[in-house]
């Protein structure tokens, strides 16, 4: 999808975020967010986008498949050239304002008819980001139901690429990762040691919340070899490894100290994610970091523990991990 670039167009980062922008306030605390997760690294990009959706997009359904579809783009008028460098300059001067330099910021326009989600998730793909981050509304989440929201439908897409959700003002860089034996789990920690690769200034708490009655984790190695290499596998996650000593080794190959990674006890509880959010809180943790199962996994009425997270998370940050 053809896209027109507004600044810096390097893509020569260690590691991309794709933040979507719009004239909402509350994409202000995400860029502040950013800025202070990764304001002192310099191998982070930013890449600042506003997606130019026309209103026919209300219209047209979404395609099925977003980088091959026939749906033609939807072009930029210049008089709303002045509107966008508005905006990127806003964004920018926050990133700027956090140390970050104007050479690892690039900002761009993408014109499209497709929904907002359709655009990102192509952009996403295309500039090959490690993180899509999108700031939550505060509308709640019946009003996302009845509204929508571009958060809610990055969700229901089931992204790819990471997805950051921001809600209001985090104040703590901690990060708390809720592990549980899965694939899923490991791509989680697995996105946070290459995110946070070489850091000395964030402590990473492991924690599991088994619901009641539910089975004790079984580690199947066989599962994981197709992703992380066999002999690596065998060595750290034979036993019950794959529940906290493999993602541990995750997070130390990637130069993180050991006394920076904390295990938290296990619990049992009726509902995972309200315990997540509880330890969270407790262990001064502004994200929590969750792999997300396929669509293929049954779930609760409720919904998956992701799903029930991003509910109920306020002033903190979810990355989905898919």
């Amino acid at each position: 999808m053809p896209f027109i670039h507004m600044e810096n167009a390097a893509n020569t980062w260690a590691r991309q975020l794709l933040i979507a922008l719009d004239e909402n306030p509350a994409i202000h605390a995400a860029l502040d967010y950013c800025g202070t997760m990764f304001g002192g690294d310099p191998g982070t990009g930013y890449r600042l986008v506003h997606c130019a959706v026309s209103a026919a997009s209300s219209v047209i359904p979404p395609p099925v498949d977003n980088v091959d579809t026939l749906i033609p783009d939807s072009p930029v008028h210049k008089p709303q050239t002045l509107r966008y460098r508005r905006l990127f300059d806003r964004g920018s001067a926050i990133l700027k304002s956090h140390g970050i330099q104007p050479k690892n910021i690039a900002t761009s326009v993408i014109p499209s008819l497709q929904q907002v989600s359709s655009a990102l998730l192509v952009e996403a793909d295309t500039s090959l980001a490690d993180a899509i981050v999108v700031a939550r509304r505060g509308i709640g989440y019946f009003g996302e139901m009845i509204l929508g929201s571009v958060s809610a439908s990055l969700f229901r897409d089931v992204p790819s690429t990471p997805l950051w959700i921001i809600d209001g003002t985090v104040s703590d860089k901690n990060i708390l990762i809720g592990v549980d034996g899965s694939i899923h789990s490991l791509r989680a920690v697995d996105h946070v040691a290459h995110m946070l690769k070489d850091r000395r200034d964030i402590k990473i708490h492991l924690y599991h919340c088994a619901a009641f009655l539910a089975p004790e984790v079984v580690c199947t190695l066989e599962r994981f070899y197709e992703q992380w290499d066999k002999t690596w596998c065998d060595t750290h996650l034979a036993g019950d490894g794959c529940l906290f000593g493999g993602p541990a080794q995750l997070l130390r190959d990637a130069g993180i100290a050991p006394e920076q990674v904390v295990v938290l006890p296990q619990t049992k509880r009726l509902e995972e994610s309200t315990s997540i959010i509880a330890q969270a809180r407790k262990n001064r943790c502004g994200t929590i970091v969750v792999g997300r199962r396929g669509p293929s996994v049954a779930k609760g009425f409720f919904g998956g523990v992701s799903n029930r997270t991003i509910r109920q998370t306020q002033n903190m940050a979810v990355w989905v991990v898919s």
